[in-house]
């Protein structure tokens, strides 16, 4: 296969098993309810943001690990890590506020907080288990097909792109003034 058959077979899975649908009961996080739309213009403008960013980060990593294939914990974390980040991004961006992001590759290994009102975090936190089904799901269809042994160039940006565009719809898809949650956790 091609570099550019490789990504689209990764995209397309892991955006397939994003739809939540009685086959991706453990992997679906978006219900293609979208309640803060953005334009078409904004969604690419941001992937395409969040692309060139990536692209740079997989090359600091690649250099980190000195051209080793990075483990299934520390493909989850930076899975997770993008998700969070671009989530932010994209929050930010629906309600007007600065972007002031930043993607650092030491976070998702040693730790980092993300910029967002508690009732939004809690959205996020509740999709945990089924991010990292995803990614879990995600990485058994790379290493069935042997993507993971092509060069980390290869296969980790649509890999992590996975991950970009499940977070701008998720976001899109969140109620930003449901704080029910929040409420639950604060009455017991």
């Amino acid at each position: 296969m091609t570099k550019k058959e490789i990504a689209e077979a990764i995209l397309r899975y892991g955006i397939n098993k994003a739809y939540l649908n009685t086959e991706n009961m453990t992997t679906g996080v978006l219900t293609q309810n979208v309640l803060n739309p953005l334009s078409e213009e904004k969604i690419t403008e941001l992937s395409l943001e969040t692309e060139k960013i990536l692209r740079a980060l997989i090359v600091q990593y690649n250099h980190a690990i000195d051209g080793g294939v990075p483990s299934d914990q520390e493909c989850g974390l930076l899975y997770q890590y993008v998700f969070d980040r671009v989530v932010e991004v994209t929050y930010k961006t629906i309600i007007g506020k600065e972007i002031d992001t930043k993607f650092l590759l030491i976070e998702p290994f040693e730790g980092y907080e993300i910029d967002l009102p508690y009732h939004i975090q809690q959205k996020l936190t509740n999709q945990v288990g089924q991010l990292a089904s995803l990614c879990g799901t995600l990485i058994e269809f790379m290493d069935k097909n042997g993507f993971r042994e092509e060069k980390i160039g290869t296969w980790m940006l649509p890999f992590l792109m996975v991950p970009t565009y499940i977070a701008i719809r998720f976001a899109q898809e969140m109620d930003l003034n449901d704080d029910s949650e929040l409420q639950a956790y604060i009455n017991g």
